[in-house]
């Protein structure tokens, strides 16, 4: 099952609804009335329909195909069409990924062994939720690359990748109408909402230029990128065929707080990402990512000078980037934020901060595994591939 054959599941209702707007009019009426104009030119409308009553008059009673009927004959071409809309959608999918999700999603099934079907319309959901939430953001953030490619808005225009995300984000809710739980539907859209509040939070302290608070920043990657490991688990629990007692709340909580933390600071060492993404991309886009919410909240507490006369220049540095002509930051002022992060001892909290999730991650998977009886090769293996 290809994440996209779900857009077309509504076609039938569609046309058993189309198919019965047939109403037999007296044709006279039809064309003094409804079709008139004031000084009794027969409209546009009523030009195009009166060719088809003139093939189907017999006598003055007439059947006709009103205008809904008429456009029955475009949903056999909803998926001619759909290959434009789709278009955006197709291209960031071809492009390179790690599928965590889908490996993820594969992983816990140890445990809660959903039916194929299910799970493969689960897979979906995540799949369309997270594609989604990608063209959206390289939009909101004005993102050059993705994966090493041009990001989605850039080649098909920002109009036509937000008609695409927000026909796949609708496709992910049709999808989880195949699942069996009736709470299938409702919590695909309330995770959505959590989502988009996360992103909201992002996108304010971005806009305004304030950074985030410890607890703030926190909120906001639970809601932001947590949120979606929940949506998963809450569908895979819903679907389950081997009731599984273990709650995976805080455990997933705690992965989605380490993928973000780990991207922050991959963003800003990592080569790979830089090829993927350009250099220090987040600066670019002005996010508050970890390792500057450290430094600057720990400057901020400083009572040293040297400290507040940091945060200072990291402050200037990161407002700088509203002088510039395209609002990106230049080579040399990357470096600069980069020396400020090691030298403040913020990238080398980052590197402590994650090896100390790891390790609770861990735990807890552990202690899953041992309160449920059910080892978890596979998600061990994927918890140890994360790691930094």
């Amino acid at each position: 099952m290809t994440p996209w054959s779900c857009f077309y599941s509504a076609d039938v209702a569609v046309k058993k609804y189309l198919s019965s707007a047939a109403l037999p009019v007296n044709k006279s009426i039809v064309a003094t009335s409804f079709y008139s104009t004031n000084n009794g030119d027969m409209n546009p409308a009523a030009i195009a329909l009166s060719a088809g009553l003139d093939k189907q008059a017999k006598g003055h009673n007439v059947l006709y195909k009103s205008p809904i009927e008429l456009l029955s004959t475009d949903v056999d071409r909803l998926k001619e069409s759909s290959h434009i809309v789709l278009a955006p959608f197709k291209y960031i999918k071809a492009m390179p990924s790690k599928g965590v999700r889908e490996r993820l999603i594969d992983c816990l099934n140890w445990w809660f062994r959903v039916p194929q079907a299910e799970l493969e319309a689960i897979q979906n959901v995540v799949d369309l939720l997270h594609t989604s939430s990608l063209m959206f953001d390289d939009i909101e953030d004005s993102s050059l690359l993705r994966r090493g490619k041009p990001t989605t808005h850039r080649v098909f225009g920002i109009p036509q990748t937000i008609n695409s995300s927000t026909y796949v984000l609708i496709a992910s809710i049709t999808e989880a109408t195949k699942l069996q739980s009736k709470r299938a539907v409702s919590i695909v859209t309330q995770g959505v909402s959590v989502m988009l509040q996360g992103q909201a939070m992002d996108l304010c302290s971005t806009y305004l230029g304030e950074c985030p608070t410890f607890e703030e920043y926190f909120k906001m990657i639970d809601y932001k990128t947590g949120e979606l490991f929940c949506i998963a688990y809450a569908l895979m629990a819903a679907e389950a065929s081997s009731p599984f007692s273990q709650s995976l709340e805080s455990f997933l909580t705690l992965l989605g707080r380490y993928f973000q933390v780990r991207d922050d600071y991959m963003n800003l060492v990592s080569d790979q990402y830089a090829d993927q993404k350009g250099f220090c991309d987040d600066l670019d886009e002005g996010k508050y990512s970890f390792p500057l919410v450290h430094c600057l909240n720990s400057l901020s507490s400083a009572s040293e000078s040297d400290g507040r006369a940091l945060k200072i220049m990291l402050k200037s540095i990161l407002t700088a980037r509203h002088s510039t002509p395209d609002h990106r930051f230049p080579l040399e002022m990357k470096v600069q934020v980069l020396e400020i992060l090691e030298n403040s001892g913020s990238l080398q909290y980052t590197r402590v901060l994650l090896s100390q999730f790891d390790t609770e991650i861990k735990r807890q998977l552990t202690e899953i595994e041992q309160l449920s009886g059910m080892e978890n090769k596979g998600l061990r293996m994927l918890v140890n591939k994360l790691s930094v």
